[in-house]
């Protein structure tokens, strides 16, 4: 897997297997029940996007650009609900901050 901005404690070599299971997927919205016997990747094959969000375990998560267009985020060892959402609105209230304030 590429990474257009790898973490600074990414996953060494995979130790064992882990699961993912799709629990909801609609147009603005994926929930994904992961679990993972290391520390990994989970990557979503749909288009990245900045005004996408995730979350893992109901906290704020990286969203991280995997193999040039599609979504990823890590996770830890264990199980774990993650959530993406698509978020227009503030994806474009965070793009005129920045551009306002840089």
């Amino acid at each position: 897997m590429l990474l257009e901005h790898p973490p600074a404690t990414a996953p060494g070599p995979a130790g064992g297997d882990g699961d993912a299971r799709i629990l909801r997927y609609a147009n603005t919205e994926i929930d994904v029940e992961v679990d993972a016997p290391d520390r990994a990747f989970l990557v979503v094959n749909d288009a990245w996007h900045p005004w996408w969000r995730v979350e893992v375990d109901g906290r704020p998560a990286d969203l991280l650009k995997a193999n040039v267009l599609f979504r990823a985020v890590q996770i830890e060892p264990g199980l774990h609900h993650v959530h993406f959402e698509f978020d227009p609105l503030g994806g474009a209230w965070q793009e005129l901050k920045a551009k306002l304030h840089g």
